[in-house]
């Protein structure tokens, strides 16, 4: 199974676009690495041990368009993060901690941002 080690050689294709870490052993550890690449704008990692520390890393991927953090530790302190990747169009947060009052707070931020989120 893919961990954070692996990540290594994967961060070195700059013109990675796509990547899909959904049911991996990927962790805060493993965002820092992927954080690197520049043109990422479609980033899967539901059912990963993904938390809110590991969300201030992807701030750096200013190409990402969708992220999906479904079923994840990421509760409402990590999306203050996500504000600053201007590119995201669609957000996956279901199955987290993250709560509607958090949801709402980032609508207002990012109006045309959709989030994917089940209660």
């Amino acid at each position: 199974m893919v961990g954070d080690d692996g990540l290594k050689e994967l961060a070195k294709l700059d013109e990675l676009a796509i990547l899909s870490l959904t049911e991996t052993n990927v962790s805060d550890a493993g965002v820092k690495t992927i954080s690197n690449v520049k043109h990422l704008q479609l980033l899967s990692l539901g059912r990963t041990k993904v938390t809110d520390f590991g969300l201030k890393d992807l701030a750096q991927c200013k190409e990402l368009d969708t992220l999906v953090l479904s079923n994840t530790k990421v509760t409402d302190s990590g999306l203050s993060h996500l504000v600053l990747i201007r590119k995201l169009r669609v957000l996956d947060l279901s199955g987290t901690e993250v709560t509607e009052e958090g949801v709402e707070k980032l609508r207002k931020l990012r109006p045309t941002l959709n989030v994917l989120k089940n209660y």
